[in-house]
């Protein structure tokens, strides 16, 4: 039941956003001669234990602390509409319109499936998927020239990576992205990230999961994003480069880049990126070179 919940929902997300197939792309990746990422699944990482010396207390005790970490999933909260208000998120939203979204995108319906859905995302999500498509992570890093495209990738598809790496980093330039600051992203986890934080906000408000059980959520995706990027504009860029590789460069992109990053109301504005920003390394899957 459980593979079958995951199966449909990969599809139905790829599926979602007119997602591009890669007829090729149906192999293990093999190991270029330039080096690769140490992928590892998410759920396996070694992340602390958070404590009050170095994380803060789990659930924040302030209502600053806790908007700060509904933030890492603000931007498929802004379009979900959720309020940064409530752990729950759902503001004027009733609990139907939450259960029949979290139903109709989710293939969410009760607890298990919930969990089901929330364990895929942290376990693997588009950033490691592998049973259709690559993950976005191996997608990004060939487009940046950083990772060797296997042999059996064709130079159309090399091709097509590379200019919608282009379309979408001369969309951020626009905001005042460089090159280089662009080149620190390493990962598209925070696409996983976001989606984490958005699905468990909405899954307690529908009643499926406990108070507790939401934050343990919301604390990993904190604490993996802090890992992985050094910054609120790093974080936004992986979620747009694991949409874009995914096919899911839906028409809010631009709309809530624009209510991030150009918006003095903004939480990349308010509130601090995090207490590790990034000292773990901004690709926390341990991306290295060989000579």
């Amino acid at each position: 039941m459980k593979a079958r919940i995951i199966a449909i929902l990969l599809v139905g997300l790829l599926l979602l956003g007119g997602c591009r197939r890669f007829s090729a792309l149906t192999e293990p990746l093999e190991t270029p001669v330039r080096g690769m990422p140490d992928f590892f699944v998410h759920a396996e990482a070694e992340l602390s234990e958070p404590d009050d010396g170095e994380w803060g207390r789990w659930p924040p005790e302030t209502a600053a602390e806790r908007r700060r970490v509904y933030a890492f999933g603000a931007y498929r909260s802004f379009y979900y509409d959720l309020s940064d208000e409530t752990l729950g998120g759902a503001g004027g939203l009733s609990k139907m319109v939450v259960e029949n979204a979290l139903r109709d995108e989710f293939f969410i319906e009760d607890s298990d499936t919930a969990k089901d859905v929330l364990g895929w995302i942290k376990e693997d999500g588009m950033t490691l998927s592998t049973d259709i498509y690559y993950g976005s992570n191996e997608l990004l890093l060939i487009a940046q020239g950083k990772l060797l495209p296997p042999v059996y990738m064709t130079g159309r598809e090399e091709e097509w990576l590379r200019e919608i790496y282009e379309e979408y980093a001369g969309a951020l330039a626009g905001y005042g992205y460089t090159e280089d600051e662009l080149m620190l992203v390493e990962t598209t986890v925070a696409g996983d990230l976001d989606m984490l934080v958005t699905v468990a906000r909405m899954s307690y408000s529908a009643g499926y999961l406990t108070e507790e059980e939401t934050w343990e959520y919301l604390s990993y995706a904190e604490e993996l994003a802090t890992a992985s990027y050094g910054s609120w504009r790093e974080y936004l860029a992986g979620i747009l480069f694991s949409n874009a590789f995914m096919g899911m460069e839906g028409f809010y992109d631009y709309e809530v880049a624009d209510h991030l990053l150009d918006n003095r109301l903004s939480p990349y504005e308010l509130f601090e990126f995090g207490p590790n920003k990034g000292v773990a390394g901004r690709n926390y899957f341990g991306w290295h070179t060989e000579a």
